[in-house]
């Protein structure tokens, strides 16, 4: 899954840049490749704020302590589940009433 999560991220490069020497020189920098641009430094002491560790770490927690889905969705008896298939029936219908909205991503 890492692998596949790899090659979308690098595949996403391509469709960003507008030619191959740019995709090349963007790639290039993802990797370390490329000099350090002025205002970097800046940038850098901007993000790594200890606000932004506490938001990280918290982050973390709620996503490896607390209990995937599957582990309390498969509990679930009909009748909890019965007003949620309901409720996304009812949204799905309210959804194709609404007018037409074209393909968001019109530029490729």
């Amino acid at each position: 899954m890492a692998m596949t999560f790899f090659i979308v991220l690098m595949a996403w490069v391509f469709f960003r840049t507008a030619d191959l020497p740019a995709a090349l020189v963007y790639l290039g920098s993802l990797f370390g490749l490329t000099t350090v641009q002025d205002g970097a430094g800046l940038l850098g002491g901007i993000l790594y704020q200890p606000y932004y560790w506490g938001t990280f770490s918290l982050a973390a927690v709620i996503v490896w302590g607390c209990p995937q889905t599957w582990d309390w969705t498969r509990t679930i008896p009909r009748w909890k589940a019965a007003p949620i298939a309901l409720a996304l029936l009812v949204s799905l219908a309210v959804l194709m009433t609404q007018a037409y909205n074209p393909f968001i991503y019109f530029i490729f």
